[in-house]
């Protein structure tokens, strides 16, 4: 048996490629439009009493709602609220210069960094409009520093 036919179906197709268009990181959940009740305020400060307590720990719940089939309207207002907690963290902590720049410490900031755009922008795909994101995105994204 040669390397290519134990990775591959009888069709040809590696084992699992049909199921990989289910899998949490390549399809998002489905939003009913009329389960979002709530538009997104990004001129509201960053709070600390939404809930969240840690940035890991709105990761961690917006990963698990990513992994769901469908949202109810509870779970897109969780969502959105995470979403706050993430973006307004993001740029309290994490635009701001590093003082410290070891390699560990840079690698640590740009992958939170990474992750928070890509789970912000996974939002915005669900949520669309409600989300608001052409009066917040662009002056967000400006404040992070490529350089």
């Amino acid at each position: 048996m040669t390397a290519l036919q134990a990775t591959t179906s009888g069709s040809g197709e590696p084992f699992g490629a049909k199921g990989v268009r289910r899998h949490p990181f390549v399809r998002l959940p489905v939003v009913n439009p009329e389960d979002v009740h709530v538009r997104y305020n990004s001129a509201r400060e960053l709070s600390f009493d939404l809930g969240v307590t840690t940035l890991m720990e709105a990761y961690m719940k917006m990963r698990s709602l990513f992994a769901k089939d469908s949202l109810t309207a509870e779970e897109v207002s969780t969502l959105m609220v995470n979403a706050d907690y993430m973006a307004k963290h993001a740029v309290a902590k994490l635009a701001r210069t590093c003082r410290k720049r070891t390699a560990g410490q840079l690698l640590m900031r740009l992958s939170a960094v990474l992750v928070a755009f890509d789970y912000l922008a996974c939002t915005i795909k669900l949520l669309g409009d409600h989300m608001d994101a052409g009066s917040w995105c662009p002056e967000f994204v400006l404040r992070f520093r490529s350089d």
